[in-house]
């Protein structure tokens, strides 16, 4: 069994503005840092005294590796962004209007290299490279690197988990660890592990009696029902409430279905397991680990 953390820098100022950034080498602003160190004292990041440790060599890279882990780090520029040639630190709105950003845009930007830079499957194509001597030497090792070489590794190593590049890519400072076995990929789990988030918080307060609630709500209206056709419209009000209280814990049910479970990238509501204890995602098995769906731009 093998394991490979692949750890994002920190937040840049080309992360708060949007900008497309690979071959510049910003440092991280100011409050990347403060972000980062908070990430620390939550916990969940590996110790690394026996692990190989890897940097793409940025300086974005090299600081998040100093503030979380200390130490000396290897510098493998394979590791390093996409190359965005003359999209570099530019944004969206500022590029929509450009004949050869369109075109990039609009073509496939996995083959298509970027005026002046590389596309996305070169980026990929180096990226692996250096990932198979990173599994071919059999140590567990920690790379901090970039947004969009995690997301390549990971397309490749787990298809259909994710829908696109954008959603694989972690956010500054977290990561994914990879578990290996005889060399080939077993699961990724993210680092540090998530905080409960409010859809956590909604599920443990309430999902254990969601049933039991639409349950009590239809034989509540049903009742109100019985009521209005025995005592007539002197029942409406009544009526009126019971639907109201089951329509209300319908949509919290349905609340449920719009999560999405970050272990394994599928919407899907939870399960609570045999066991009584813990919710579980019921397509991979893992306790639940929920957040809403959200749509990023740009990338580092």
């Amino acid at each position: 069994m093998q394991t490979i953390w692949l750890i994002r820098h920190g937040a840049t100022l080309a992360n708060s503005q949007k900008l497309y950034c690979g071959r510049s080498d910003l440092p991280l602003t100011q409050e990347g840092e403060a972000e980062l160190r908070a990430l620390k004292r939550r916990g969940g990041y590996p110790e690394t005294e026996n692990l190989r440790r890897l940097t793409s060599g940025m300086r974005r890279t090299e600081k998040t590796a100093e503030i979380l882990f200390g130490g000396n780090w290897e510098k493998q520029p394979a590791f390093r962004e996409m190359d965005f040639g003359d999209f570099e630190l530019q944004s969206y709105e500022t590029l929509q209007d450009q004949p050869a950003y369109q075109a990039w845009l609009q073509g496939d930007n996995e083959q298509n290299p970027c005026p002046g830079g590389e596309s996305g499957g070169e980026m990929t194509r180096r990226v692996l490279e250096a990932w198979e001597a990173l599994v071919s030497a059999g140590q567990d090792a920690v790379v901090v690197t970039h947004g969009g070489p995690i997301a390549a590794v990971l397309l490749t190593l787990f298809p259909g988990r994710f829908s696109n590049r954008y959603e694989a890519q972690p956010a500054p400072g977290h990561g994914w660890a990879i578990t290996l076995e005889n060399g080939a990929a077993a699961d990724a789990v993210p680092v540090p592990p998530p905080e409960e988030t409010e859809e956590e918080r909604f599920l443990s307060r309430r999902w254990a009696h969601i049933a039991g609630a639409l349950l009590a709500g239809a034989v509540f209206a049903l009742m109100g029902l019985m009521l209005c056709s025995v005592h007539g419209r002197r029942a409406g009000t009544a009526v009126f409430a019971t639907l109201t209280a089951a329509l209300f814990i319908a949509s919290q049910a349905v609340r449920l279905i719009k999560l999405r479970c970050p272990y394994c990238g599928k919407t899907v509501a939870p399960l609570r397991g045999l066991d009584g204890e813990k919710c579980r995602c019921f397509r991979c098995g893992k306790p639940f680990r929920y957040k809403k769906e959200e749509k990023t731009g740009g990338t580092e």
